[in-house]
């Protein structure tokens, strides 16, 4: 369900891409390819899209000193080269600490294996900073799954024992961490759960937290509310270990050895896709572009709150307000933040109309999307009738082109499992035709 409950606060400060998706909770994402193209803040007067064919004929040490002025899609571009530009170029591009990488734990919970997803493996390897979400991570996310059924106790009983191999399963998750992102230097769990602020952080998060390898640094990035509070909408915050706490456990409290000092920014940045190969690949393709429609679609929303307190709020004309346009709502905005809050509370700005500065943008945007919709339909349809319909030749033939590529194409490699349990062909079964299983 979407419910936009976690629109950070300050987002009606910041600008508005309608290229960028949004989580469900309303937390915005920015593909990699977007990213390059933002202005270097650490290096604003670097030149834009300048040519210099020369650059390979300078000596290495005057290359390094100019590839400090370069810009992120250049730095990007610089991968490619030799060694010594390469390091430096990745170091430049991927040390800033603001440039967190987002990924799917579940992918990293269940090995990490090439064939589970579509983001570029290499691509990972130079990653410092890394958000890792889990949805959801509670006592069952470690423990052995035969076990899932045999335990009645408490979270926290089941994380101080270690109950179902806990520890064995966390140190397992943090090696997949290491063997995919070989260069971490901080990464951030979190999840999208609800807690209030006095179950925050829980014991489950701290203890994967404090079971990291010492090369990496750990922070916990996690919604809450105030206790009691009935309002929607959720702060996001972030906590780090103390610093006297890694020698020994000198607090035996686990949530005392932790210390919220970071507000929440936004926004993560989404690791590039790999490359894409046949009929496999043209699916991914058309799952990946229905899932950008779907968050970029989301986005709109979040903007579209924005723009409003944007538009509306004057805050140089003393005593200036706007209300509600929702007949029947009585409700009066004074302040930053409380159409926002209002919004999530009630969805009223799904009847609200736009500033008129806003219009043509959020008009144009729209036709956009429209066209977004129809390519993908008839992409799907294209997909369809190539998959053919159950017991059918063109099925037949279809299915065999599926299974003959995920048996001999190493990036679709899924450790010990079957073809026939490979998510790739669930996944084709569950869009394309008759559902014979049940999606990954």
């Amino acid at each position: 369900m979407v419910n936009y409950s976690g629109i950070p606060k300050g987002n009606w400060k910041k600008p508005i891409n309608l290229n960028f998706s949004s989580t469900r909770h309303g937390e915005i994402r920015v593909p990699f390819i977007h990213y390059l193209s933002q202005p270097n803040a650490s290096r604003p007067n670097a030149p834009l899209n300048a040519s210099f064919p020369q650059f390979t004929l300078l000596p290495p040490e005057l290359q390094l000193r100019i590839i400090q002025y370069c810009e992120k899609s250049t730095l990007f571009q610089l991968l490619h080269t030799s060694s010594l530009i390469r390091a430096e170029a990745a170091k430049l591009l991927f040390s800033d600490p603001k440039a967190i990488y987002w990924i799917d734990a579940k992918w990293l919970l269940e090995g990490g294996y090439s064939g589970d997803t579509l983001y570029d493996l290499e691509f990972m390897k130079y990653v410092e900073h890394l958000y890792i979400d889990f949805l959801w991570m509670h006592e069952q996310t470690w423990m052995n799954r035969a076990d899932w059924g045999t335990y009645s106790g408490t979270e926290e009983e089941a994380v101080t024992g270690a109950y179902g191999d806990m520890d064995n399963n966390i140190k397992k998750f943090w090696g997949t961490v290491q063997h995919r992102f070989p260069r971490l230097k901080h990464v951030m769990l979190g999840d999208d759960h609800d807690r209030s602020s006095l179950q925050v952080p829980p014991i489950v998060f701290t203890k994967v937290g404090e079971m990291s390898p010492a090369s990496i640094q750990v922070s916990l990035a996690l919604f809450h509310r105030g206790d009691g509070s009935t309002s929607r909408r959720l702060e996001r915050g972030v906590w780090q270990r103390r610093l006297d706490t890694y020698q020994a456990d000198v607090d035996p409290d686990a949530k005392a050895r932790w210390i919220k000092h970071l507000s929440w920014k936004e926004p993560l940045v989404t690791i590039p896709y790999r490359v894409l190969n046949g009929p496999v690949g043209k699916f991914q393709d058309f799952y990946i572009r229905q899932e950008q429609q779907d968050g970029q679609q989301w986005a709109t929303r979040v903007y579209k709150i924005a723009a409003v307190e944007k538009g509306y709020l004057d805050l140089d004309t003393p005593d200036y307000s706007f209300c509600c346009s929702v007949q029947g709502c009585d409700a009066v905005f004074k302040q930053p933040e409380e159409y926002t809050s209002h919004a999530i509370e009630t969805a009223h700005d799904k009847k609200h109309p736009l500033p008129e500065a806003f219009q043509n943008l959020f008009s144009e945007n729209g036709e956009r999307h429209r066209r977004l919709f129809h390519d993908i339909s008839k992409r799907r349809i294209s997909l369809k009738n190539w998959w053919g319909r159950e017991g059918s030749l063109q099925r037949q033939a279809a299915k065999k082109e599926v299974i003959h590529q995920l048996e001999n194409d190493v990036l679709l490699y899924a450790h010990d499992k079957s073809v026939l349990e490979n998510k790739w062909l669930r996944m084709i079964h569950f869009f394309l035709g008759e559902v014979t299983c049940a999606t990954h």
